[in-house]
């Protein structure tokens, strides 16, 4: 019955915006939305941390962090798994923050891997706290389980990540892996290969300075296509048209 309202109500509409590109096949093939109605809107990023843009604080450690819901979508059973992968002699550590349906289990997991003394599980903090947190982190993780039509969406949090002008590492497919290849702005492997997360991460860890051009080019590419004004200018053009 909501499938049924859901193509009603799709259909229905002149415009259909959409965030992610991969939605579009979807609303054509489960809601029969027509291809002329659907344009792609990818949403904005408050402009809120610019004054720690390309900022960091230099601990002798690389610094990953990862920001957001904690949930099984957020697949952080990869990041926790990659970590049994990584062989450097050089520092570095995780950091988990936010709150989420899987935070126990990522602590049980962490524990039964041998991973705990690299990650650090901070919990929730409000908005206005984050600005701290973001001049800690050297380089964003971005993952999204692979085995869903969510995995191929742009999480909320990559327009943020590269507002603040540092590189990005993602195990993510769809509309995350182009909009890191996109970018430039880091590495991106497929969502969910540990493996490969880890060759990853120990390229930037062995390479840092190099893939602090990445985090420029990310922030580059926020200016350009992620900011309120940009997001403003396409919906006016669309309403015109």
């Amino acid at each position: 019955a909501v499938k049924r309202f859901s193509q009603w109500l799709y259909r229905g509409c002149d415009i259909v915006a959409i965030t992610s590109k991969p939605f579009k096949s979807y609303l054509m093939k489960t809601c029969q939305v027509s291809e002329q109605a659907i344009v792609y809107l990818p949403q904005h990023a408050s402009d809120d941390y610019s004054s720690i843009a390309g900022q960091y604080n230099d601990n002798d450690c690389i610094d990953f962090m990862f920001a957001g819901n904690i949930g099984a979508a957020q697949n952080l059973d990869c990041v926790l798994t990659a970590l049994t992968h990584i062989h450097t002699t050089k520092k570095y550590h995780i950091h988990l923050v936010g709150n989420g349906s899987e935070l126990a289990h990522l602590k049980k997991l962490a524990s039964e891997l041998g991973v705990e003394p690299r990650v650090s599980f901070h919990g929730h903090y409000p908005a206005s706290e984050m600005k701290s947190w973001f001049l800690l982190a050297d380089c964003f993780l971005l993952t999204l389980d692979g085995t869903s039509s969510v995995g191929k969406t742009l999480p909320g949090k990559a327009q943020t990540y590269l507002s603040i002008g540092k590189p990005v590492v993602g195990a993510i497919n769809g509309a995350g892996a182009e909009m890191i290849k996109e970018s430039d702005c880091g590495l991106c492997v497929p969502a969910g290969d540990a493996i490969a997360l880890a060759e990853a991460m120990t390229e930037v860890i062995e390479n840092f300075e190099k893939y602090k051009l990445n985090g420029q080019k990310g922030r580059n590419f926020y200016e350009k296509n992620y900011t309120m004004d940009v997001f403003i200018h396409r919906l006016l053009k669309i309403l015109q048209q």
